[in-house]
């Protein structure tokens, strides 16, 4: 089935992230494509109650971003002078519920677990030993209580170290998740939900294109409740 999408690079850059496997998975553009970045935050299902975990979390801005929808938010960053912005911008913002501290995803003990985990653009980068791969995102999805959102880019090789969109929707599906692939910018690379089955884990809003491995959007149970968004739901809030 060819790929569907409003826009011609984003199309390439999905079918550059295709391999053999993945003949099944089907491209649906939900809204006419989005130009900007976006909010993160729009898409994830937050709580007042949860504790969230945004590892790799550079200068803390998603977290402190998501901080007032949640019980606590901690970010986890290997740059210590990251670190100590993140925790200096969040006390001059007078955030109250949210951490920082330096350490690698290699390490990190994620137990005794988080409702929500953020993975955004650390799949694939370099360690003292590899590489951030499948088993760094075994270990915190098997902490993950309802939902993970990982974001993966095209800059880092993941391609050829297997970290396709397939490889990891069926790490993400052995660990009983259900995922989907949001696309809102074709200079941006998509976001890999997995819900975790037997939760009522949901989408917030829903940006212009999904890439899930099946035939037909309909009855997928991530879209379930979901809300395609405006331009505007997608424009980063200042900070």
């Amino acid at each position: 089935m060819p790929l569907i999408s409003s826009s011609r690079s984003l199309a390439q850059r999905f079918l550059k992230l295709r391999n053999d496997g993945s003949k099944f998975f089907y491209s649906h553009p939900l809204k006419t494509s989005a130009r900007r970045w976006i909010d993160v935050v729009q898409i994830v299902d937050l709580r007042p109650a949860d504790r969230l975990l945004d590892m790799g979390c550079a200068e803390g801005l998603l977290t402190m971003e998501a901080a007032p929808l949640v019980t606590h938010a901690h970010g986890v960053e290997i740059s210590k002078a990251r670190v100590e912005r993140a925790t200096t911008e969040a006390r001059r913002r007078g955030i109250g519920n949210v951490t920082f501290e330096a350490g690698s995803v290699t390490d990190f003990d994620p137990n005794p677990g988080y409702d929500v985990v953020l993975l955004l653009s650390v799949i694939g980068k370099k360690t003292e030993t590899g590489y951030v791969g499948l088993a760094e995102l075994e270990r915190l999805a098997r902490a993950t209580r309802r939902q993970i959102i990982i974001r993966i880019g095209y800059h880092l090789g993941y391609e050829r170290k297997g970290l396709t969109i397939p490889t990891i929707f069926a790490k993400l599906d052995e660990l009983d998740f259900d995922c989907i692939a949001l696309c809102h910018n074709p200079n941006v690379s998509p976001l890999i939900v997995g819900n975790r089955r037997g939760t009522d884990a949901r989408l917030r809003l829903v940006p212009p294109l999904a890439l899930i491995p099946t035939e037909s959007l309909k009855g997928h149970p991530c879209l379930q409740g979901a809300t395609v968004g405006k331009f505007s739901d997608f424009t980063p809030n200042a900070s």
